[in-house]
């Protein structure tokens, strides 16, 4: 699946990298995953483009605890719509990114102690 995406994404100018090969031991065994990388490091879209990963076997989620987190909100500033279709992201926001006044990616989480943002700044350069 990590290819069509990849192929996809190229559709509208977006390079996500190559996909590599991982994988590392854990309590719970072997994780194995393939994830994309760029040559030059960077990721597309002062960062908020979602970097791809392909879980071969079990998913580490299955052996995470519960959490009284929820995630309320994620905005991907910058991206375009099209790509957040692509990726299969209906609920995640796409919005134009104003570079000098917000961060390319938002998230809110719902907490024991209220709403918290999240928010990743990229520096240029």
């Amino acid at each position: 699946m990590i290819e069509t995406l990849r192929r996809s994404l190229a559709n509208f100018a977006l390079d996500p990298g190559v996909p590599l090969a991982a994988q590392r031991d854990t309590p719970h065994g072997l994780l194995k995953w393939r994830i994309t990388v760029r040559d030059d490091g960077r990721i597309e879209c002062a960062g908020a483009l979602p970097t791809l990963i392909e879980w071969q076997g079990a998913h580490p989620s299955e052996h995470l605890p519960p959490t009284p987190l929820a995630l309320e909100e994620l905005i991907f500033r910058g991206v375009p719509p099209q790509a957040l279709d692509v990726l299969k992201l209906p609920e995640v926001l796409a919005v134009p990114l104003d570079p000098a006044q917000e961060a390319p990616l938002s998230a809110a989480l719902n907490s024991p102690r209220g709403r918290v943002v999240l928010d990743a700044w990229h520096a240029e350069g």
